[in-house]
């Protein structure tokens, strides 16, 4: 399988799931911003591609809710990353992309979750190259 393929399979588990057409998605879209998903959609997409790529997701792995309720890591208030909670994602969840915030220090928690987040995790989780 190739990442062209990933994203492909990706693409379209989300556009079920939401009931958004594959014109409305592009890698960089926010699953939450953008695209409009909650926490149950969350779960939906999480065994959607369980099922699809035959692989098991821990939550926690993919959609990690415990450093999100953390006050060290995301301010209560605005949903901005502290300093602390942009370091410890940057060096313990590789799947996100923060390339895209070099030169904004405050990201917010929800724009972390991306089409490309869930390409890149399900590429590493069955080896494919990206």
């Amino acid at each position: 399988m190739t990442a062209k393929e990933v994203e492909e399979r990706v693409e379209n588990i989300i556009c079920d799931a939401l009931g958004l057409d594959k014109s409305e998605i592009e890698p960089s879209s926010t699953l939450m911003g953008d695209l409009g998903a909650d926490s149950i959609d969350f779960l939906g997409i999480s065994y959607d591609l369980q099922k699809e790529f035959k692989i098991k997701i821990l939550s926690r792995e993919l959609f990690p809710q415990d450093f999100t309720d953390d006050p060290q890591y995301v301010d209560s208030e605005t949903g901005k990353l502290t300093s602390e909670g942009l370091l410890m994602v940057s060096n313990k969840i590789p799947f996100f992309d923060l390339g895209r915030f070099e030169d904004n220090t405050e990201v917010n928690v929800a724009d972390l979750f991306t089409v490309n987040m869930l390409i890149k995790y399900i590429c590493s989780e069955l080896g494919v190259q990206t």
